[in-house]
């Protein structure tokens, strides 16, 4: 049985004569998303994850051609349609589930074009229509909120991002009022946190295309594009020797560092013998910092000499779980099995240029 939860002053509009054609195409409709919701449709596979994209793309296809015939009622079953079969799909209980990508994007075009779909038909009820469609299109925002909760990708954020934006040009509305957390609540600090986490995975992979995707987006929203901007600028200050020299070049020309070309290199004899003297003496003092308090108070002083003169900052959390990274960790007993940071890595960092002068070390 789906249960349906509906806002107080969403209220389904009274019944009205139906053209032959219009109710033919609802009854069809309904006799489709009935079959489809039940447990023998297949279309579903997956053990701990979700592909329900073939059922999806069959539901979207007949929203599509019961196009001018769709109500409010029969839009909200496919809206209960989806939240059955994503967040109550029948599996065993206590199954822990996830969703994939393809799946997403599929309940996306489904929801938006049940949106538009039944704009189209409520669009002539003046404002009254115009408020069951935009009640309509903020339940389906939380729906598509706890698919990408269930996504196996963060990326899969995009997503909500699209819905938000495609819904609120069908409603008539701007994007900022649309999205936001006085309209959606706690649905719209998650896809903020969502969007932001998505951002930060896209660059340690240096996907570049879903960057690009992802900052096209946010980038239609104020307040989302601030926070975006504030992620990016201290996960760069961070990480920037981490990141491949692609999400470098993007990250840098996001926040506004056209500089020429600079990417990420390990020190060699070339490089300035101050700068390679300076991490030397900077990680001489830190391994001595505890024998004597004159060696504590020479490890500080130099330690902000270094950063504000030379431009070299220690990373990393010492004692911290860690996994081997050939580019800023060395391990004396082989890089396998758990390890954890016993030394940190010198880095040589001052925007657009980050590169790695001394790695940290890391052991069983």
């Amino acid at each position: 049985m789906v249960v349906l939860f509906m806002s107080e002053d969403v209220k389904v509009p009274e019944k009205q004569s139906v053209h032959p054609d219009k109710a033919a195409k609802i009854l069809r409709l309904k006799q489709d998303l009935k079959s489809f919701a039940s447990a023998k449709a297949g279309g579903i596979t997956g053990v701990c994850q979700i592909d329900a994209s073939s059922r999806l793309a069959q539901v979207l296809e007949s929203v599509k051609q019961a196009s001018g015939a769709l109500d409010l009622s029969v839009a909200n079953r496919v809206h209960g349609l989806i939240v059955r079969v994503i967040t109550k799909p029948p599996f065993g209980k206590g199954l822990t589930i996830t969703v994939e990508p393809k799946t997403i994007e599929t309940v996306r075009r489904v929801l938006t074009e049940t949106t538009r779909n039944l704009k189209f038909s409520l669009g002539a009820r003046g404002t009254k229509g115009r408020t069951h469609v935009e009640n309509f299109s903020k339940r389906c925002t939380t729906t598509l909120c706890q698919c990408c909760e269930m996504a196996i990708e963060p990326v899969s954020w995009k997503h909500a991002l699209m819905y938000a934006r495609d819904s609120a040009s069908i409603v008539g509305v701007s994007l900022e009022p649309f999205l936001s957390e006085n309209t959606l609540g706690q649905t719209y600090l998650k896809i903020e946190a969502g969007v932001i986490e998505a951002l930060r995975r896209s660059l340690v992979a240096g996907d570049m295309p879903t960057l690009d995707e992802l900052a096209e987006l946010y980038g239609q929203h104020h307040e989302l594009e601030a926070k975006a901007t504030d992620a990016l600028k201290q996960l760069f200050s961070d990480q920037a020797s981490t990141l491949p020299s692609s999400s470098q070049q993007w990250a840098m020309s996001k926040l506004g560092l056209n500089r020429p070309r600079a990417g990420i290199e390990y020190s060699d004899p070339a490089d300035s013998p101050e700068v390679k003297q300076a991490a030397t003496l900077l990680m001489f003092l830190f391994d001595r910092q505890n024998s004597s308090e004159e060696f504590g108070e020479a490890f500080e002083r130099f330690r902000s000499l270094s950063e504000l003169h030379f431009h070299l900052f220690l990373r990393g959390d010492v004692g911290a779980a860690t996994e081997y990274n050939a580019r800023i960790h060395e391990s004396p007993e082989g890089n396998s099995g758990k390890l954890r940071l016993v030394r940190p890595w010198v880095e040589f960092y001052s925007p657009p240029n980050a590169r790695i002068v001394i790695r940290g070390i890391v052991e069983r």
